[in-house]
């Protein structure tokens, strides 16, 4: 079972945003940690979303020189791109004229269920089957522990 999500970061004008379409483990504890813990610069951000569309969002963008990795026999931590790993034609980033949009939209065009969006410097998410306003995904990380 997954749990399909969108990844975006706010474009340098203050309304629209770019995102990508990661298709498991897409829930805060899963995706939403991964980002916060890895993902945490524009750059780092804007080079995840290089990849086009994830099968699965890891700690690393890519392999090692060397190292083994490809869609059968993944290389644990490393990010699965439909493109690069399985050969599929780049999808690239989605592009709306705002962060409500996508979250308005992503459901019915992506089946995701969360949003996560990198504003400012921080990682922020929402629910798109039941939204409760953009929050901190540090923040939703520590009510999901919490219970």
């Amino acid at each position: 079972m997954s749990t399909r999500s969108l990844i975006a970061i706010q474009n340098s004008d203050p309304k629209s945003c770019r995102s990508l379409y990661l298709h498991f483990d897409g829930y805060p504890s899963g995706a939403g940690r991964i980002l916060i813990d890895h993902y945490n610069t524009e750059e780092k951000v804007e080079a995840l979303l290089a990849l086009g569309s994830l099968s699965a969002l890891g700690e690393r963008l890519a392999p090692e020189p060397g190292e083994k990795h490809n869609y059968d026999a993944p290389t644990g931590g490393i990010c699965i791109a439909y493109h690069r790993d399985r050969g599929e034609k780049l999808r690239a980033p989605t592009v709306w004229n705002s962060a409500e949009e996508m979250l308005s939209q992503a459901s019915d065009k992506f089946w995701a269920e969360y949003c996560y969006l990198f504003r400012d410097g921080k990682w922020y998410v929402d629910s798109t089957y039941q939204p409760h306003g953009w929050r901190l995904v540090s923040e939703a990380l520590e009510e999901h522990d919490d219970e």
